[in-house]
Protein backbone atom coordinates (compact mmCIF):
# COMPACT_ATOMS: atom_id res chain seq x y z
CA UNK A 1 0.00 0.00 0.00
CA UNK A 2 1.79 3.10 -0.88
CA UNK A 3 2.41 5.77 2.10
CA UNK A 4 -0.22 8.26 1.22
CA UNK A 5 -2.82 5.85 1.08
CA UNK A 6 -1.89 4.76 4.42
CA UNK A 7 -1.20 8.21 5.61
CA UNK A 8 -4.99 8.93 4.39
CA UNK A 9 -6.44 5.80 6.17
CA UNK A 10 -4.99 6.77 9.86
CA UNK A 11 -6.43 10.71 9.58
CA UNK A 12 -9.76 9.70 8.06
CA UNK A 13 -11.45 9.00 11.75
CA UNK A 14 -9.76 12.88 13.10
CA UNK A 15 -10.80 14.09 9.68
CA UNK A 16 -14.62 12.67 9.93
CA UNK A 17 -14.69 13.77 13.74
CA UNK A 18 -13.31 17.80 12.61
CA UNK A 19 -16.07 18.35 9.72
CA UNK A 20 -18.15 16.88 12.27
CA UNK A 21 -17.53 19.77 14.67
CA UNK A 22 -17.52 22.03 11.88
CA UNK A 23 -21.67 21.21 10.74
CA UNK A 24 -22.31 21.98 14.25
CA UNK A 25 -22.52 18.27 15.69
CA UNK A 26 -21.26 17.98 18.89
CA UNK A 27 -20.73 14.69 20.99
CA UNK A 28 -22.41 16.74 24.20
CA UNK A 29 -24.74 20.07 24.58
CA UNK A 30 -25.53 22.53 27.81
CA UNK A 31 -28.72 20.08 28.75
CA UNK A 32 -26.91 16.79 29.45
CA UNK A 33 -25.19 14.78 26.98
CA UNK A 34 -26.39 13.33 23.64
CA UNK A 35 -24.30 9.67 23.83
CA UNK A 36 -24.84 9.03 27.84
CA UNK A 37 -27.91 8.38 29.11
CA UNK A 38 -27.56 7.36 32.56
CA UNK A 39 -24.84 6.50 35.26
CA UNK A 40 -25.52 4.06 38.15
CA UNK A 41 -23.20 2.97 40.79
CA UNK A 42 -24.12 -0.61 42.34
CA UNK A 43 -23.05 -2.31 45.25
CA UNK A 44 -22.48 -1.87 49.07
CA UNK A 45 -20.96 1.83 49.85
CA UNK A 46 -18.74 0.30 52.58
CA UNK A 47 -14.74 0.79 52.24
CA UNK A 48 -13.01 -2.08 50.74
CA UNK A 49 -16.04 -3.49 49.57
CA UNK A 50 -16.47 -4.40 45.52
CA UNK A 51 -19.00 -1.45 43.29
CA UNK A 52 -19.80 -1.25 40.40
CA UNK A 53 -19.88 1.92 37.99
CA UNK A 54 -22.84 1.54 35.23
CA UNK A 55 -23.34 3.81 32.21
CA UNK A 56 -25.93 3.56 29.87
CA UNK A 57 -25.58 5.24 26.68
CA UNK A 58 -27.05 5.63 23.06
CA UNK A 59 -24.46 5.60 20.18
CA UNK A 60 -25.18 7.75 17.01
CA UNK A 61 -22.35 8.63 15.60
CA UNK A 62 -20.98 6.92 12.36
CA UNK A 63 -17.34 6.26 13.53
CA UNK A 64 -15.97 4.86 16.97
CA UNK A 65 -16.62 6.89 20.35
CA UNK A 66 -14.09 6.03 22.88
CA UNK A 67 -15.44 6.77 26.37
CA UNK A 68 -13.38 7.19 29.83
CA UNK A 69 -14.53 6.78 33.20
CA UNK A 70 -13.50 8.14 36.54
CA UNK A 71 -13.75 7.54 40.44
CA UNK A 72 -13.28 10.70 42.05
CA UNK A 73 -12.58 12.02 45.86
CA UNK A 74 -13.36 15.71 46.12
CA UNK A 75 -9.74 17.26 46.90
CA UNK A 76 -8.13 13.72 44.98
CA UNK A 77 -7.18 13.47 41.85
CA UNK A 78 -9.12 11.00 39.43
CA UNK A 79 -8.82 7.27 39.30
CA UNK A 80 -9.07 6.25 35.76
CA UNK A 81 -11.44 2.46 36.17
CA UNK A 82 -11.32 1.82 32.70
CA UNK A 83 -12.17 3.51 29.00
CA UNK A 84 -14.57 1.67 26.13
CA UNK A 85 -14.64 1.71 22.64
CA UNK A 86 -18.22 1.88 21.42
CA UNK A 87 -18.55 0.69 17.80
CA UNK A 88 -19.34 3.04 14.93
CA UNK A 89 -23.37 3.31 14.56
CA UNK A 90 -23.74 1.28 11.02
CA UNK A 91 -26.74 3.30 10.27
CA UNK A 92 -25.77 6.77 8.34
CA UNK A 93 -28.83 8.28 7.65
CA UNK A 94 -29.66 11.84 8.46
CA UNK A 95 -31.59 11.11 11.34
CA UNK A 96 -29.70 7.40 12.07
CA UNK A 97 -31.63 5.14 14.75
CA UNK A 98 -29.39 4.84 18.09
CA UNK A 99 -27.60 1.65 19.03
CA UNK A 100 -28.17 1.54 22.52
CA UNK A 101 -24.98 0.05 24.93
CA UNK A 102 -24.11 -0.45 28.83
CA UNK A 103 -20.85 -0.57 30.12
CA UNK A 104 -19.61 -1.32 33.66
CA UNK A 105 -16.73 -0.63 35.27
CA UNK A 106 -15.54 -2.33 38.66
CA UNK A 107 -13.83 -0.70 41.75
CA UNK A 108 -13.44 -0.98 45.75
CA UNK A 109 -13.22 2.71 47.26
CA UNK A 110 -10.79 2.57 49.36
CA UNK A 111 -11.70 4.60 52.50
CA UNK A 112 -15.28 6.36 53.29
CA UNK A 113 -16.56 10.21 51.99
CA UNK A 114 -17.93 11.41 49.09
CA UNK A 115 -17.08 10.11 45.32
CA UNK A 116 -18.38 10.92 42.64
CA UNK A 117 -18.46 8.28 39.38
CA UNK A 118 -17.56 10.20 36.13
CA UNK A 119 -17.78 9.27 32.49
CA UNK A 120 -16.90 11.60 29.32
CA UNK A 121 -15.78 11.30 26.03
CA UNK A 122 -11.79 12.33 25.92
CA UNK A 123 -12.40 14.13 22.54
CA UNK A 124 -15.41 16.21 23.86
CA UNK A 125 -14.97 16.37 27.77
CA UNK A 126 -18.48 18.50 27.88
CA UNK A 127 -20.12 15.28 26.54
CA UNK A 128 -20.05 13.74 30.44
CA UNK A 129 -22.42 12.38 32.92
CA UNK A 130 -21.81 11.87 36.69
CA UNK A 131 -23.38 10.73 39.96
CA UNK A 132 -22.33 11.60 43.76
CA UNK A 133 -22.30 9.26 46.19
CA UNK A 134 -21.56 8.45 49.79
CA UNK A 135 -19.18 5.57 50.83
CA UNK A 136 -19.63 4.61 54.91
CA UNK A 137 -16.66 2.74 56.78
CA UNK A 138 -16.58 -0.75 56.67
CA UNK A 139 -18.23 -1.90 60.05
Amino acid sequence: MPKTAHRLRRLTPLLVALLLTGCGISFGNDDGSELFDEIRVLGEPVAGQEMRMEVTYEQRYPLPVTISCFLKRPGHSLRLLGRDTLPANPDISEDPEPVEGRSTFRFRPDRPGRYKALCNTPLDFENAIGKEFRVREAP
